[in-house]
């Protein structure tokens, strides 16, 4: 772009009154532009543009258009007049102006706010709605064993991940098409090494198995460090989609481990083993996508999501130690 290059984002909108949802969506762009560009202005109507540049920008439409001599039908001065336009959009930007929320690539939380203005026009509470949602899922993960407890929650961190790197990939090179193929054919790939054959090489006790539920906490701390240091980094594009290739390969072996381990870890008929273990990691994995993507990386951003994600797997790495102890004291 250059110094004078304008970009305009509208938002609908009504011209006279801003509810609470559709104040916080506006405002977190219009506080978002004030940071990158130093002119942003609003034009109020049915839709509210924004309208951002380096270069001067001005309220006078009617002007504008005769001093550049562009010939219309109906936008003249008889449809239109630059100093209630002016008027109105220094109100609006008065009312934008008290709010700060900024709206990030890796925290696009104007996301949350779009679709909590969405539900208003329902009268649905966004958090109810999830909670109602994810009420019986989570209600059947507490009546699983803790085998299948490290199951569930391994499902919700791999899971989890694949839409952390799926969704950071498209804010580092704006597609995804080709990726997203590529990033579930090398998860794939990850398991069938974890399940098949590295499962062979470890100690199939259940210390083991609370040692690679660590395993994954420690690797999502390490995802969050290497997307940290990714979007600002000037590495070539080559570079950067192998780190994405072997970060969700390593996810894949971790997974594919810990599933197969589980299942030998179980002592119970080989139908009952597959059917709870495959429920166990379906049900994490279906919590993960639907609270990842729809709630946690809006509100927190991917870099605290991937926190998040490290902080689970601990806590359950040390609650399937605790019953191991316990199981043996």
């Amino acid at each position: 772009m250059t110094n004078n290059a304008v970009v305009s984002i509208s938002l609908s909108s009504a011209s006279n009154y801003l509810g609470k949802e559709s104040r916080k969506v506006s405002s977190s762009v219009f506080s978002t532009l004030q940071l990158v560009f130093e002119n942003v202005i609003v034009i109020p109507g049915g839709h509210n543009f924004f309208i951002a540049s380096d270069g001067h920008l001005s309220h006078s439409i009617v002007e504008q258009i005769e001093l550049r001599r562009i010939k219309t039908n109906y936008v003249n001065r008889s449809y239109l007049d630059d100093k209630r336009i002016e008027h109105e959009s220094k109100l609006m930007e008065d009312v934008l102006s008290g709010y700060i929320t900024i709206n990030t690539d890796f925290k696009p939380v104007v996301y949350l706010y779009q679709l909590q203005y969405w539900m208003s026009h329902f009268d649905l509470n966004y958090f109810i709605l999830i909670s109602l949602i994810l009420f019986p899922i989570l209600y059947s993960s507490f009546k699983l064993n803790f085998i299948n407890y490290g199951v569930f929650v391994t499902g919700f961190s791999a899971s989890s991940i694949e839409v952390i790197l799926i969704i950071a990939f498209q804010i580092i090179y704006g597609y995804t098409y080709q990726m997203m193929g590529i990033i579930i054919t090398f998860f794939m790939a990850g398991l069938l090494i974890g399940s098949i054959f590295l499962i062979n090489k470890i100690s199939i006790v259940i210390r083991t198995y609370s040692i690679i539920q660590y395993l994954i906490g420690i690797y999502a701390i390490c995802l969050a460090l290497v997307l940290y240091f990714i979007r600002s980094s000037l590495m070539g594009n080559f570079m950067i989609t192998m780190i994405f290739i072997v970060l969700i390969t390593v996810i894949g072996i971790l997974t594919g481990l810990q599933f197969a381990l589980a299942s030998r870890l179980r002592t119970t008929s080989i139908s009952r083993i597959a059917s709870s273990t495959y429920a166990s990691d379906l049900l994490g994995a279906a919590v993960g996508a639907i609270l990842v993507a729809a709630f946690f990386i809006p509100y927190f951003g991917i870099i605290k999501v991937s926190l998040i994600v490290a902080i689970l797997n601990f806590i359950t790495g040390l609650f399937i130690l605790l019953r191991l102890r316990k199981r043996y004291s």
